[in-house]
């Protein structure tokens, strides 16, 4: 085991770490066993907007969008993929961060490819994340 100092939203974790994953450098969950990985909430986030693309089962899939700091954001998501998909979450008012309800589901069929969420807000791009099937 490794003592390592690692920044998080402005504040210091000191932890034991026995294997940290490339794709959760920087992310909130941390492993603290050297057995398994844990994976991270948001699996992407750009700007303000943060996705989840669930592992494909049985030719499906789901993605999840949420607002990440901005409590009260106003707006819809638009998730967009492989063969034209294109699909929009209702518009409304949408609490910051991932509490239950607070994020918008799409089912998907899981075609390989990237899938992207964009926030709009108005005419507003509020960020763009993308995730990929492979």
């Amino acid at each position: 085991m490794k003592k390592m100092v690692l920044p998080i939203v402005g504040t210091i974790l000191i932890a034991m770490l026995g294997v940290v994953s490339p794709s959760i450098a920087g992310a909130s969950a941390i492993s603290t066993s050297s057995a398994s990985v844990l994976p991270p909430d948001a699996q992407g986030c750009g700007g303000d907007v943060c996705m989840y693309l669930s592992t494909p089962s049985g030719g499906t899939a789901y993605v999840q969008a949420w607002v990440l700091n901005s409590p009260g954001w106003y707006g819809y998501f638009h998730l967009t993929g492989p063969h034209n998909l294109s699909m929009y979450s209702a518009t409304r008012s949408w609490p910051g961060g991932k509490p239950a309800g607070g994020y918008a589901t799409f089912n998907i069929s899981a075609v390989v490819g990237t899938y992207c969420v964009t926030g709009w807000s108005g005419a507003d791009n509020e960020g763009t994340a993308c995730e990929s099937i492979e």
